[in-house]
């Protein structure tokens, strides 16, 4: 695949496409790249980012330099094409913001669309809105779980979580639970078809279920049990839920994931808040200690998120330039 725009410039000979060997160089920059607190952010995935480029039908490329990495996609061609920007890294994080700023100035010399830059820090927003004129800006909200904390589920804080998964448990004694598989899968996506059509009618109209078809079967190819989770729900024989999760580089005494996609049959009393819990328990047997649950874009989706009791939250901004 081409280059879908003309990326020549001063920092042309520094460009690439991204590829998986690409991925050892990732987590080198983001573990130099000073963190916020609580450092458990989202967007540290190279499993991430390529399904998000994937599913997006972007072109994946970098910038690199000994001090900075950029990663940003581009999906289309010409000036139809959009361009989207992650969060720069680099052990200087105002020098890497400004070799961001400087290299999206040389792009609008020649490309008038908006660019769209994803996952930046407070800080480096502030850096950017100094260089380049800023059109649109967006604050997410991550919440950060610590799985110590849900050891049985006990105390008053737990009480609703508790009683939800002791309905469940008490209504369907027999559950069975399995690896993601390519043979499960199928049914997978067959349960993501079923699920949309009262979606509308739930209040989850603002999921982009061919998104979530396609962001499970790229997961599906990679579970491991290292770097990405994958579980499927059976009550009855019939699928009924689906959970999954990938891993995030972290500083090395912080061991977290971020999680993919969850979707259950929310006519079945409990059954949300027993897989959320159970596959949580399973990545900590593998060493995980805290998940990003991903971003709280409606009222609703951070009710539901918060009853599982947040130690933290991961702030973040997109905006478009």
């Amino acid at each position: 695949m081409e280059l879908n725009i003309d990326l020549d410039g001063k920092l042309a000979d520094r460009i690439s496409k991204i590829t998986q060997e690409d991925r050892i160089l990732f987590e080198k920059y983001i573990s130099i790249t000073p963190i916020d607190k609580p450092g458990i952010n989202y967007e540290n995935s190279f499993d991430y980012i390529q399904m998000y480029f994937n599913l997006g039908k972007f072109q994946g490329y970098k910038y690199l330099d000994k001090k900075t990495l950029l990663i940003f996609g581009i999906s289309g061609k010409g000036s139809k094409a959009q361009i989207k920007f992650f969060k720069p890294l680099g052990s200087d994080r105002t020098r890497s913001t400004e070799v961001l700023s400087s290299y999206i100035s040389e792009l609008k010399e020649t490309y008038t669309k908006p660019i769209t830059l994803a996952c930046l820090s407070n800080e480096q927003f502030k850096v950017m809105k100094r260089k380049i004129t800023v059109k649109k800006a967006r604050n997410f909200e991550y919440f950060i779980y610590d799985l110590e904390d849900m050891n049985e589920l006990k105390g008053a804080k737990w009480k609703n979580v508790r009683q939800k998964i002791n309905t469940f448990r008490n209504n369907y004694p027999k559950i069975r639970v399995e690896d993601i598989s390519e043979t499960s899968c199928k049914k997978v996506i067959h349960f993501i078809s079923e699920w949309r059509r009262d979606a509308a009618a739930r209040g989850f109209s603002y999921i982009d279920i061919e998104k979530n078809k396609a962001g499970t079967i790229y997961y599906k190819n990679k579970i491991d049990n290292k770097l990405v989770w994958g579980k499927v729900y059976y009550l009855k024989g019939k699928v009924e839920a689906f959970q999954l999760l990938f891993k995030l580089a972290t500083s090395p005494e912080i061991r977290a994931c971020g999680h993919a996609i969850g979707m259950v049959n929310n006519n079945i009393a409990g059954l949300s808040e027993y897989t959320q819990i159970n596959v949580w328990q399973f990545v900590k047997e593998y060493g995980i200690r805290y998940v990003n649950d991903g971003p709280s874009w409606r009222p609703g989706l951070k009710r539901y998120k918060k009853k599982f009791n947040p130690c933290g939250v991961q702030l973040s901004i997109e905006c478009k330039v």
